[in-house]
């Protein structure tokens, strides 16, 4: 069954607050974090953004719509990407360096780093020897 546009979108937008909270090193859980998010964004891109927009894009504010192109905009700048259009539309594995080819790698060898260590544990766990 082919996925929505919509679906797409939302799992991109997704990963891009994986990638705001990574590079701005603390999970955005309250007003606080989010007035320090917004300001890193100010320093970081020279664009101001709303420590409430902010609030909703990561949920601590109901929302009934996706966020603003410029929202997105700026979000996506603060994680090394020209804009939105361009993040959404890059190839997976970039050699441009404005787009931060190393940055996806970082990111994934994260999220596969636990995932690695438990199948090798389950390994080392069935195979009997001592390591």
């Amino acid at each position: 069954m082919a996925r929505h546009q919509t679906d797409v979108i939302f799992d991109q937008l997704i990963q891009l607050k994986e990638w705001v909270t990574e590079k701005f090193g603390n999970e955005i859980q309250n007003r606080k974090l989010s007035e320090k998010l917004a300001e890193d964004i100010l320093k970081q891109t020279n664009i101001k953004i709303n420590y409430l927009t902010l609030m909703r894009v990561f949920g601590l504010i109901k929302s009934g719509s996706m966020p603003s192109t410029l929202t997105l905009d700026t979000l996506v700048m603060y994680c090394g990407f020209n804009d939105w259009h361009s993040y959404i539309n890059r190839p997976l594995f970039s050699s441009s360096t404005n787009q931060k080819p190393l940055y996806l790698w970082d990111h994934l060898l994260k999220k596969a780093e636990p995932i690695t260590n438990i199948s090798l544990s389950g390994i080392i766990n069935k195979s009997g020897l001592n390591f």
